[in-house]
């Protein structure tokens, strides 16, 4: 990728297994507990967070969380103010062995919706 002018983002198994070793123009897709998020930082890693599967997910095929609790989601919640700039962003899930046509839309909105206005609103604007 860096060879052909792109920047490789890896899952945080990579991270895990190869730390510093990565390209510094690595972008870590951080979606999993085990991974420190703040170490990934540290190194100069820049960011895309995922929060995990938990009560307040976002996987929207996770339906027993509202979308008020996906909207409470702060992508650096848990990041030190210095290294948040490196937090580019974060993405919700939908994972196709849960849903169908039939009820896809039903399953990832409103909480989608709760999702996209996070990541592209001023902090400030959400809280």
């Amino acid at each position: 990728a860096i060879s052909n002018g792109r920047r490789p983002v890896q899952w945080s198994e990579v991270f895990d297994h190869f730390k510093s070793k990565l390209d510094p123009r690595t972008v870590v897709h951080v979606w999993k507990g085990q991974t420190n998020v703040t170490e990934v930082l540290a190194l100069g890693y820049q960011v895309i967070r995922n929060v995990g599967y938990s009560n307040t997910s976002w996987y929207l095929d996770n339906l027993n969380v509202p979308w008020s609790a996906v909207y409470s989601n702060d992508p650096c919640a848990d990041v030190p103010a210095k290294l948040c700039a490196n937090v580019l962003g974060g993405h919700g899930e939908m994972w196709g062995e849960t849903v169908d046509a039939s009820d896809l839309e039903q399953t990832v909105w409103p909480r989608l919706a709760a999702i996209a206005e996070r990541l592209w609103s001023p902090i400030k604007a959400t809280v």
